[in-house]
């Protein structure tokens, strides 16, 4: 396995102005929508795979949720801390090697290190942010660290950008 790319302190203090286009507080709502489809009657532990600096967690939080997240770049869990979420509830960790010693309701990977991506010239196709070029092991890693961190009847909930 490659060593895991990290968003370096640059990026993280950028990231928000760049992303500032990105409605988070409609997907978060898409997102409950789906929860309460599949979990009715409960507000399930959310993971947030790749977390960045936050901004779907708060509001996820804004709609009852409570929600862990890890990332491998300390630079974007730092500035998740400045906006508000817990030291406590934010890991610092690669997607495809970490170990919370729990299990969650549902796992996301909005825009994370775990989606589906698409273009004109190539079509659908699966892409991981975790590695520079991620090798099948590497994909395989980061399932198994998903399904041991995902509760029976849990749900994961996976991106697809176009």
């Amino acid at each position: 396995m490659e060593t895991p790319i990290a968003f370096p302190e640059e990026i993280a203090n950028v990231y928000d102005t760049i992303m500032h286009y990105f409605d988070y507080k409609t997907s978060a709502r898409l997102i409950d929508d789906i929860i309460k489809r599949n979990k009715p009657n409960s507000k399930p532990s959310l993971l947030e795979l790749g977390i960045g600096t936050g901004s779907l967690a708060i509001e996820l939080q804004q709609l009852g949720y409570s929600i862990e997240g890890i990332d491998q770049s300390q630079a974007m869990l730092t500035r998740a801390i400045k906006k508000g979420l817990s030291l406590q509830s934010l890991h610092e960790g690669d997607v495809t090697n970490f170990s919370l010693g729990k299990e969650f309701g549902v796992l996301i990977s909005h825009a994370g290190p775990l989606r589906i991506d698409y273009t004109p010239k190539r079509g659908y196709f699966f892409e991981m942010y975790a590695t520079s070029s991620p090798s099948y092991d590497d994909v395989r890693a980061a399932v198994q660290k998903i399904s041991e961190h995902l509760e029976e009847e849990g749900l994961f909930l996976m991106s697809v950008q176009s």
